[in-house]
């Protein structure tokens, strides 16, 4: 089995910058998909996984600051 990328050590920063790594990396494997140039089919779905993954991260931290922040009311 792959090692999966751990994206909990990751800042905020770091998170933006590797989802637009992947986006464009899937925008690019969908066009090589049209092309008939592909490799590798399943790295598609690991691509797409992998942002999945770094969105449920980053709302995960949002939330955990709401609770973690007092309410305003």
């Amino acid at each position: 089995m792959k090692n999966k990328i751990s994206f909990k050590d990751m800042t905020d920063a770091e998170l933006d910058s590797r989802i637009a790594e992947f986006k464009k990396e899937k925008f690019n494997y969908r066009a090589q998909a049209k092309a008939g140039q592909i490799e590798n089919p399943a790295k598609f779905k690991e691509l797409r996984r992998n942002i999945a993954r770094i969105l449920t991260e980053k709302k995960r931290r949002e939330l955990a600051a709401a609770a973690a922040a007092p309410a305003a009311n």
